[in-house]
């Protein structure tokens, strides 16, 4: 198990210096740059006045430059200065990052709740009306991206009950009340197609367990059905469902964005937005690299926790 885990965390590292690469240089593709933002007022832009500030910014140096300069700071914890408004990017992500997370929690409990149970009953039920019902619904989930999903129940919350969901964040801990409701929406506009795509893999997985061989002993042997599926068919479905779940849980980070949009959330997803849109690249790059780190890490606990529920798995020859 050692060996595994030193396997693995070189692997990740590895990614990691890669995924930095590849969002540097993802923000240097980009057309403009700050200098075209901030120039944009100006009729005449006098090649001094660019040189000037492409030397402020750091832009005059060759882009392998740039790149060691910006992860020195970022491996010394200085995400860099925002363009737009000078104010430290650690700051802005501190502000924003509460909103996401618990964005994501709320939809990944959502996910949970519903999806793991109605995938179980639908496979002991396999083939009644409540299996085909959820089958359609699960396919009619996938097909609706979750920003048309948020501005329907907008729309449905404005005409049929003529209510607005709140849209300043306000903490648990001071309204916890405004809180579930400013949340409740967006949570399920982006929880739908991920508890369609848990429910359809916990059905899979519980079907293919009880067709086992140990599942037809423990029933010759007596013992009452809720007992096999609670203790023996769910347990051991729980390695592809707990994997799938924790892949999703990186998804519902990225799949944010749009959704903070929609409903105007003060979260990572809109600082993104609003910093493509401002050509402000220390803001861009920190929280890419972020939201990339949260997703690869989420995958190396993923790994390890596949290895503890089933020891019998091989890597290389061990355990």
């Amino acid at each position: 198990m050692t060996g595994y885990i030193a396997r693995r965390s070189l692997i990740t590292l590895l990614t990691l210096i890669g995924v930095s690469i590849l969002v540097f240089l993802l923000v240097h593709v980009l057309p403009g740059d700050i200098i075209d933002t901030k120039l944009s007022i100006f009729a005449n832009r006098s090649p001094a006045l660019i040189a000037e500030m492409e030397e402020r910014y750091g832009l005059d140096q060759p882009v392998p430059v740039q790149y060691l300069n910006w992860l020195s700071s970022i491996l010394q914890g200085n995400l860099g200065t925002s363009w737009r408004n000078n104010v430290p990017v650690r700051e802005l992500i501190a502000e924003s990052l509460p909103v996401t997370i618990e964005l994501t929690a709320l939809a990944m409990l959502i996910t949970v709740v519903i999806g793991v149970p109605l995938g179980a009953i639908s496979a002991i039920k396999r083939n009644s009306w409540f299996d085909n019902i959820g089958r359609v619904l699960s396919f009619t989930a996938l097909g609706l991206p979750d920003f048309w999903q948020g501005a329907m129940m907008i729309l449905i919350a404005l005409t049929v009950f003529n209510w607005f969901p709140p849209i300043r964040f306000v903490p648990p801990w001071k309204d916890p009340i405004q809180n579930l409701a400013t949340f409740i929406l967006p949570a399920i506009a982006l929880g739908t197609i991920n508890i369609a795509n848990v429910m359809r893999l916990t059905r899979s997985s519980v079907l293919e367990e009880l067709h086992r061989d140990y599942v037809r002993t423990a029933r010759s042997k007596g013992l009452q059905e809720r007992s096999v599926i609670a203790r023996h068919v769910l347990r051991n479905s729980l390695i592809s469902i707990v994997t799938i779940i924790g892949l999703m849980t990186g998804y519902l980070i990225g799949g944010a964005v749009p959704v903070e949009a929609v409903f105007t959330l003060p979260g990572l997803g809109r600082l993104i937005l609003s910093s493509i849109q401002t050509r402000d690249f220390p803001t861009i790059q920190a929280t890419l690299l972020l939201t990339s780190t949260v997703f690869i890490c989420l995958n190396f606990l993923i790994d390890l926790l596949y290895a503890y529920l089933n020891p019998r798995i091989r890597y290389g020859g061990e355990a």
